[in-house]
């Protein structure tokens, strides 16, 4: 998605007027991208996807955890206008989505990895990476030739 579609800003309570420039902002933002997916060019099907895999990313451990120890960092240091390490949050990020795109995949039907590996994007080795995850978290436990590498 556009990067513009996100944003994180701290603002405290105290601060009444930041707060309704920055929602201000963010809302014309939002009015000149369109809708969700037009800007980005992305079909329904493909966005409605992805959108599932975002909501479940953002429910999980693992991201909460990531946001924490950057909020525990940023505390530490007494800056609050950036992250410390965005790099960390946006890669935590795209690997719990590729993780959790896997799963929406495989829960519509059992795939081979080549076609997984279409779909997402990414590499076999990341695809096999993916469902061993899913596994051990005890969150997909499929097992068949068809997620073998070599299907």
């Amino acid at each position: 998605m556009d990067k513009g579609r996100v944003w994180l800003e701290w603002v405290s309570a105290a601060e009444a007027p930041r707060f309704v420039r920055v929602i201000t902002e963010f809302t014309e933002c939002i009015r000149a991208l369109g809708p969700i997916g037009d800007s980005e060019g992305l079909n329904q099907p493909f966005l409605i996807h992805k959108l599932k895999a975002a909501k479940m990313a953002a429910e999980g451990m693992k991201l909460r955890t990531a946001f924490a120890k950057q909020a525990k960092q940023m505390k530490e240091e007494g800056v609050y206008d950036r992250f410390p390490s965005e790099e960390k949050l946006v890669a935590t990020l795209v690997d719990e989505m590729t993780v959790y795109e896997t799963l929406l995949y495989l829960e519509e039907r059992e795939r081979p990895v080549a076609e997984l590996v279409e779909l997402l994007g990414v590499s076999e080795e990341r695809v096999m990476s993916c469902i061993e995850n899913l596994k051990k978290r005890k969150i997909w436990g499929g097992v068949s030739h068809e997620t073998s590498p070599s299907a």
